[in-house]
């Protein structure tokens, strides 16, 4: 008899089936949906932590459709200044301290500051000023609410 014709075929065998995953994979899985979950939790709080900022913004939308004095300006930053560094910091600033204190916090507002229009600012921003250019301070007051650095992060931006 021949030995060839004894031989049975290779049977191969059932491939491997991806259910269910291995260990390796469930902590990977786990791991980066607890990233995501992390993720998602920083990001909500960035946003809430800068609800501020979007409420002043659009404040300062609302007063640049109408005559814009720039006491209006000054108050809103005021304003912000307490909501993020609190009031011991920033409350009873006013005059060239009050502008030291902005540039300090932004300092890419310096430009915009340095302006007759910004110096209003630190001046008698109550009384009418003809050479006063608003829309100047409009520019440097979303600059500052933009770009300030809080106290409680170096991360929070609109």
């Amino acid at each position: 008899m021949d030995p060839l014709a004894q031989l049975n075929d290779i049977h191969i065998p059932e491939p491997v089936s991806w259910w269910p995953l291995a260990p390796l994979w469930w902590v990977i899985i786990t791991v980066i949906v607890g990233l995501c979950v992390l993720a998602a939790w920083l990001a909500l709080r960035l946003y809430r932590r800068n609800a501020y900022r979007r409420q002043a913004l659009q404040q300062l939308n609302q007063l640049a459709g109408e005559s814009v004095t720039p006491g209006d300006i000054n108050r809103i930053l005021k304003s912000v200044a307490i909501t993020a560094y609190g009031k011991r910091a920033c409350a009873s600033l006013y005059g060239q301290a009050w502008l030291d204190f902005l540039v300090s916090k932004a300092p890419r507002i310096q430009p915009h500051l340095a302006t007759p229009a910004g110096q209003v600012l630190g001046g008698d921003s109550y009384r009418a000023h003809p050479h006063c250019d608003p829309q100047v301070l409009l520019i440097a007051a979303r600059l500052w609410i933009k770009q300030h650095k809080s106290s409680t992060s170096e991360l929070a931006y609109v």
